[in-house]
């Protein structure tokens, strides 16, 4: 394979999702702004203020049970801190869906199949952006997590590290999946409507069947959610590494149609 033709190919696909990457680091750093402001002010500035005057009962005492709600509120606003930046990372990935939808849109791979460049090729080419997209979105989510739980001293446990991989890996199914179908179906709204069935639909399925359990409590549920995040932790980089080898087969396959 001619490095330069696969790196030209590469520039292309990074080229055209410029302004998702763009936004979606703009948006990460835009709500791990907002969330370092939120519990900056619950340490030292005004929602802590504000818990501590609510917590006082009205003899000026506080009351017995206040240093523990207020240090549940805190686990609670450590969390969405935490976690809603982490998430956010993964619209880096999700620019690779988008790429597919503008070549669906533009008829890109109509062209692509009257073109001498072979169909191993294209699939690399696929699976190397995939591969660089989920790095930095790894990298940045990763990364803001470690920070968090040091700076906030809660530190970085591995139940928080398990619920962002198992969020990880949901959102790269997700983005995965879409790319094959946008272009299998060769529509952009067919597609995503297949990647939803596939994807979301099973799992809202799931979480409204443990809902209806006779006492299903929701602590219950988060305390499953958490067990099941961390048995699955260690097995996710094989559940990553298969879904690309899904994706590059099907790319492969897809362009190999036009030598039919």
């Amino acid at each position: 394979m001619k490095t330069g033709k696969f790196t030209a190919l590469v520039y292309r696909e990074l080229y055209l999702a410029r302004k998702s990457w763009i936004g979606g680091i703009v948006s990460f750093l835009l709500a791990a702004l907002i969330c370092w402001l939120i519990l900056l002010s619950y340490n030292y500035g005004n929602i802590g203020k504000i818990l501590n005057e609510v917590m006082v009962s009205g003899d000026g005492t506080i009351a017995p049970d206040a240093p523990d709600i207020i240090e549940n509120m805190r686990r609670s606003m450590y969390l969405f801190v935490q976690f809603l930046p982490a998430v956010m990372s993964m619209q880096f990935f999700i620019s690779a869906s988008d790429i597919a939808a503008k070549d669906t849109l533009t008829c890109w791979c109509r062209f692509e199949h009257c073109t001498p460049v072979t169909p191993m090729r294209f699939a690399a080419v696929k699976l190397a952006l995939n591969v660089l997209l989920l790095a930095v979105s790894f990298a940045l989510g990763a990364t803001y997590m470690y920070t968090v739980g040091l700076v906030s001293g809660y530190g970085y446990s591995y139940s928080n590290f398990s619920m962002f991989m198992l969020i990880y890996v949901v959102l790269s199914a997700f983005c995965i999946i879409s790319q094959i179908f946008v272009l299998l179906l060769k529509n952009r709204d067919k597609g995503m409507l297949a990647t939803m069935a596939v994807v979301v639909l099973p799992l809202a399925v799931l979480s409204f069947i443990n809902g209806q359990n006779p006492g299903t409590e929701e602590d219950n549920t988060f305390d499953a959610l958490i067990n099941a995040a961390e048995t699955l932790c260690p097995y996710t980089p094989l559940i990553i590494s298969g879904m690309l080898i899904l994706l590059f087969a099907a790319m492969y396959f897809l362009y190999k149609r036009r030598e039919k």
